[in-house]
């Protein structure tokens, strides 16, 4: 009777054997067991594929005396039997391979009996997710590039070809993203209201008004009017009803503050309240008025330097300068010459229905000039070309004189920079002292006697 219970419990606790070691087969994960000293009890197939190791010597090892002689890489499962908690870590192999292990304490009582230990592979997922990133990294430039390319084509201001004014347009829009103050700085006629505009059309106030004011197009006593507004009866022949200034207009909006270089000193305060406390007192007005509006300036001058002589307030330079975006002139960025010369051409053909193109030689010349007016005086050269042009070829000779002439002396002055040269002007001087002694000698012979050469070698250096 003994016997027969005994070989059945034998059957069943082998039947259980294989059915746990069928389990442990069935997932793709590494999965191995060890007791409370650390011994490994049992193991699956996938450990060896996992982690690399030879499961022929780990049978009935200690786990912590395999650890130490390198034949396994991790210790989680003596962690779990240590602290008796179950413990997830990740870690990275030694052949770059990311693996995911998670040990379980099993308890009898409030002693651990043995740790069970699920490995998984982590690599092909650590690979995906850092591919996704890469490719959430490249989506991210080539949506800011679709936006930029599709901001030029909607808009007949923005032509973009060179790396510095791409890098130009791409901070603009990034900052108008966040609603604060922004100095643009540039020369004259570099496209810096183009660039303010953008900064208005990509952010959060997009819907409100853009209004623009040139502080040196103004007389001071009416400019500070103009951007505050006055109250009634502040001054003779001032409207009854007093009148809203620009930062009342530009409420919810954006006001371009243009040449902020010219601004008066005096004006400089009250502009510095409102940048700091978002209100303003019209002339005339003892009431201060609430405003929220971005502020964007701009100038072609050196405020830095104005601020070291005294001649522009520091606290609001550095209240304007949040962030400065600073435009290049077009002669740092030619690549963009070219196809603002198409662009205008096409421009200028339509608006006045003519059907005209630029030769190479127009072209060439006009890549060759210095362009201190910029883009602005690359516009108007192209429209007087167009204008005044009898044929539909622009060829050099329709190029404004002001220009062609420039770009001939600069050219003048490199060929002569090249001949400067010592064998040039060796050249030069003998070929003056040969002349010399053709005009004194009756013949050939004769100024060979004179300049002390064989007649052969003088013919050859006149044929030279």
């Amino acid at each position: 009777m003994n016997v027969e219970i005994d070989s059945s419990y034998e059957k069943k606790y082998r039947e259980l054997l294989l059915e746990i070691g069928a389990v442990m087969e069935s997932t793709p994960d590494a999965i191995y067991t060890i007791d409370s000293n650390g011994i490994i009890l049992r193991f699956n197939s996938m450990l060896a594929k996992i982690l690399g190791v030879d499961t022929s010597k780990i049978l009935g090892k200690n786990l912590k005396d395999l650890k130490e002689g390198g034949i396994f890489p991790e210790s989680v499962a003596l962690m779990c039997l240590e602290q008796k908690k179950e413990i997830t870590l990740t870690q990275t192999l030694d052949d770059n391979k990311h693996v995911m292990i998670s040990s379980y304490p099993m308890f009898k009582d409030d002693d651990v009996v043995f740790v069970v230990t699920k490995i998984r592979d982590m690599t092909e997922l650590v690979e995906m997710k850092n591919e996704l990133e890469q490719i959430k990294r490249l989506s991210s430039n080539y949506y800011r590039e679709l936006k930029l390319l599709r901001k030029m084509t909607e808009s007949s201001d923005i032509i973009a070809q060179s790396d510095a004014m791409k890098n130009v347009i791409d901070l603009a829009q990034r900052v108008a993203q966040v609603d604060t103050t922004v100095l643009i700085s540039g020369e004259s006629g570099t496209g810096k209201e183009v660039i303010a505009k953008i900064i208005h059309g990509e952010g959060k106030r997009k819907d409100g008004p853009f209004i623009k004011i040139n502080c040196g197009a103004i007389p001071e006593n009416l400019l500070e009017s103009e951007l505050f507004g006055y109250a009634e009866g502040s001054f003779t022949g001032a409207s009854k009803k007093g009148k809203p200034g620009l930062f009342e207009v530009a409420t919810g909006g954006t006001l371009l503050l243009d040449e902020i270089g010219d601004l008066p000193f005096l004006l400089q305060v009250k502009l510095l309240r409102v940048l700091q406390d978002s209100e303003f007192y019209r002339v005339g007005d003892v009431k201060a008025t609430k405003t929220d509006v971005r502020v964007i300036a701009a100038t072609n001058r050196n405020l830095e330097e104005m601020v070291k002589k005294g001649l522009f307030r520091e606290d609001l330079y550095y209240r304007l300068n949040v962030v400065q975006i600073t435009i290049p002139p077009l002669r740092e960025r030619k690549s963009d010459i070219i196809p603002l010369i198409y662009h205008f051409i096409s421009k200028f053909n339509e608006k006045y229905s003519f059907n005209k193109n630029i030769n190479s030689d127009s072209v060439e010349m006009l890549l060759e000039y210095h362009w201190p007016g910029n883009v602005r005086e690359l516009e108007n050269t192209i429209e007087n070309m167009l204008v005044l042009s009898p044929t539909n070829s622009l060829s050099s000779d329709t190029i404004p004189k002001s220009i062609s002439e420039k770009v001939e002396l600069a050219h003048g002055h490199k060929e002569n920079a090249k001949s400067n040269t010592l064998g040039t002007l060796v050249a030069s001087y003998e070929k003056k002292i040969i002349n010399d002694a053709l005009e004194r000698s009756k013949d050939m012979e004769e100024a060979a006697k004179f300049l002390g050469v064989h007649r052969t070698t003088l013919l050859r250096k006149l044929k030279k």
